[in-house]
């Protein structure tokens, strides 16, 4: 990916969409999502999306796996999937989600 097209967001707000395009995918019953898919709609790099899951592994909200044919994915945690969000509305733009509350 071109550097000039990677988009540039802060840690917190990065690591908001992440979770929030999780549970987007958990709510349609993907209990597994690839590494690839969540780049992809988030706009980002593969290391860029491992070091903030590194980041939410350490926070016990998520963790990743590689299979045997290398491909990564990511799971949300029961403490992942009991954050709270407030007034969230299905939006184009995820990132767009609301400040995320521990409940």
């Amino acid at each position: 990916m071109n550097t000039a097209t990677a988009k540039q967001y802060d840690t917190e707000t990065l690591l908001q969409a992440i979770i929030v395009d999780m549970q987007h995918e958990y709510n349609r019953g993907k209990t597994q999502i690839p590494l690839a898919a969540i780049c992809k709609r988030l706009g980002i790099r593969m290391s860029t999306l491992q070091r903030h899951f590194t980041l939410l592994d350490t926070l016990g909200f998520a963790y990743t796996l590689c299979d045997d044919s290398g491909r990564w994915t990511g799971y949300l945690t029961i403490q992942g999937l009991e954050l709270s969000l407030t007034e969230v509305e299905p939006t184009e733009n995820r990132l767009s989600a609301p400040k995320l509350i521990n409940s």
